[in-house]
This record gives structure tokens, sequence and C-alpha cells, in this order.
């Protein structure tokens, strides 16, 4: 192992690259040497710890996540960014001094985290869908978003933390691709017209009742109006049919994604509810995308459950489904516990950056199309 620099993730220089504009996140960016962004190799490694004071998600604020970038062909692009425990359950409960590890290589990342009781490790997916040769040198770069402060203060005192960092390479460890090769990747402009014909065909296959259907819409935030307009309610309106106020702001909305959301809906035992989208990463439109289940609690959109386009197959389109017993379902499936059932949610998608663009996916994304349908008749 070499260590090849030592630097900081640090909140005082922000956004390394002023892709968001967004005034209820603070920006981490690395830097080495005064530099933001440098040259990574296939064997090397990025390590930083936290080393200040550990954050409350929900009463402190609202998120926490990490997002390596890469330039390919060209262009600045997020790779598979992380989120905490609470919204993306990725990012397990973290201590003082964890650290945080990017890497590529998935036998360096477990190399290090193996030697650590508790280690964050983010892989930086697509590698070899970009670039021609693990020899090649890739310019590289990485921030932390902490966003929607509650503790004013504490956003104050964040401004100056700085969290030591490290730069390693790994010139011992087996050079080779991981066993899992690089998906296969559709044409960006290949129409999706069939769509339709792929949702007929997986109604037809659970030969159930289907008694609501409606597609995600998607949500645009006005920032300017996020600052100083606030009654604005750009992703949490308030629902006067079940009792909800709204929550005001633009959240964690960034330039480098596109949202799109349910209608609040329900579970029972009765129902099954399934999520039929496009896969956008094999149709070159995004590198990344997620979808949350959200559940209003005490006047709080929660996030918890969901997937990641990581755990979705190498089809053109996929489904997955939400239900109270999942032994019977096909595909993908998350199991509702008894006490989550009857209670108000919404799902929302997550759209992350477009390979041909700076900052931003496709404006042509097609959202998810959720089904309702009926058990027991």
């Amino acid at each position: 192992m070499k260590r090849v620099l030592k630097g900081f993730m640090s909140f005082s220089i922000g956004h390394p690259h002023f892709l968001a504009n967004n005034p209820s996140t603070l920006y981490a960016g690395l830097i080495f040497e005064n530099k933001t962004s440098f040259k990574m190799q296939y064997n090397d490694a990025f390590i930083w710890y936290w080393n200040e004071s550990l954050l409350n998600i929900g009463s402190d604020l609202a998120y926490i996540s990490a997002t390596p970038y890469l330039y390919a062909n060209g262009n600045l692009t997020p790779f598979c960014s992380v989120g905490d425990p609470i919204n993306d359950a990725q990012i397990e409960k973290f201590d003082n001094n964890t650290p945080w590890v990017m890497y590529v290589n998935p036998k360096v990342g477990n190399r290090i985290c193996n030697s650590v009781s508790r280690c964050i490790k983010i892989p930086i997916n697509w590698w070899t869908s970009s670039y021609t040769s693990l020899n090649q040198n890739v310019t590289f770069t990485a921030i932390m978003r902490l966003s929607e402060f509650y503790n004013e203060k504490l956003k104050h005192k964040i401004i100056n933390w700085n969290f030591p960092a490290y730069w390693y390479n790994f010139p011992e460890v087996d050079f080779s691709l991981p066993k899992e090769r690089a998906k296969v990747r559709f044409n960006a402009s290949e129409p999706v017209d069939d769509f339709n014909d792929y949702i007929k065909s997986i109604r037809k296959k659970i030969n159930l009742k289907l008694v609501d259907s409606n597609q995600m819409n998607y949500q645009i935030a006005d920032r300017r109006r996020c600052i100083i307009d606030k009654n604005y309610y750009p992703f949490s309106p308030p629902e006067p049919a079940i009792n909800y106020t709204g929550k005001p702001g633009c959240l964690g909305d960034n330039r480098d994604v596109m949202y799109s959301i349910s209608n609040y809906t329900q579970l029972s035992n009765d129902n099954i509810i399934i999520i039929h989208g496009v896969n956008h990463n094999l149709l070159n439109i995004t590198r990344y995308f997620s979808i949350d289940v959200n559940f209003l609690f005490n006047e709080i959109l929660s996030g918890s459950y969901g997937i990641s386009s990581k755990l979705i197959p190498s089809l053109k389109y996929y489904s997955y489904a939400i239900s109270s017993n999942c032994t019977q379902i096909p595909f993908m499936c998350i199991t509702f516990t008894e006490s989550l059932l009857n209670k108000y949610f919404k799902l929302g998608a997550r759209y992350y950056g477009d390979s041909n663009k700076t900052a931003g996916p496709d404006k042509h994304i097609t959202p998810e199309v959720i089904d309702t349908f009926v058990l027991k008749i």
C-alpha cells in the first residue's frame, strides 16, 4: 500500500465545481495540495474520517449523502450517490472516526474495510463502461451533502469542518475486473414506446384485478422561491384529505438530480402495489437512480425502504412490488410489516446525472407507473 496524498474533505471550500446551488444544503469538497480534482487509477482509494460531532438526522438536519464524480467522455458525471440510514438505508449508522471509502476495485474496498470495525463503502460504478482500459487514469472529485438544517447554530459551525482525508494506491492488489461486468447499454435515443406493452404483459402475468393506476409526476422547484417564500411547497404540499399541513422548502433538491413523486397511497393486507419503470441506466440517460418509500408520520415524510438502480436486473424495463406478503411475487418485492399497513406514503424517484451533460439527467425520462391490485375479491 502506498499513501499518495494527504488532504481534507472540506466544508470550507464547498462544492468544488458549482454544479449545485441549493441554499438549504452545505457541500464539502475534497482538496489535496490546493486541488479539488485529480487523476485516479483503478487500484486507488479515497478515504476521509468523520472526526466532528455526530449529527442527528431528523432533529439537526434532514439528509446526509456522499457522491463521487468522474469526468466521463469529457463531462463531469456523478456516480452512485449513497445516503443516510433514515432516507436511503445505504449508509449504516456511523461513529466518530469512521472511515468513508470511495473506491473502484472491490478488492481494494474489501481490503480497507476488513481492517476496521466500521466502514462506509462507496463504490464508483460504471468505470468499465466509460473507460476502455483499467490502466487509464481518470479525473475524479467528490462531495458530501448535508441538507435542510433544523439547527441553524450547527449549520454555521459545520462551515468550518475539515475532515482529514488520504489518497491511497494498492499496487499489490490483483489488478483485474470484478466478476460482475458492466451492464449492456442501449442507445439514449432508443424509443420506449413498447413500455405500455411491457406493463400490459406484467398485468396479465399477475392475473389479479387492477383497481388503480397512475404515473409519477415530475416536481420542478423554483429555487428563488425556496429562499423568499415560506409558503412554497414544491415537493410536499398540504393534503387536506389526510389532514397533512405540508412541508415548505426545497428539501434536498440539487441541479444534478431530477425528481418524480407519486400521489399519497396506502397498502392493506388485501392489496399489492407494483411499480413499473424504464431502466434509464441501460438507456444511457442516467448514471444512477433510486426510488424511496416515504411514510407520513407525525407530519413528517420519512424516507425508508426503496431500491436503487444497482439492484435492478440488466433489463430494459423492470417491475417491483410492495406487499405484506412477497412469497408469491415473481420479481423484486418490498415487504411491509403489520405496523406500516394502512399508513399514508408517497413513492419518490430520483434520477442522477446525464452522461452527456455536466449536470442533470435527460428531460425525457419516463416516470414510473404505479399499479394497485386487489389480492382478495
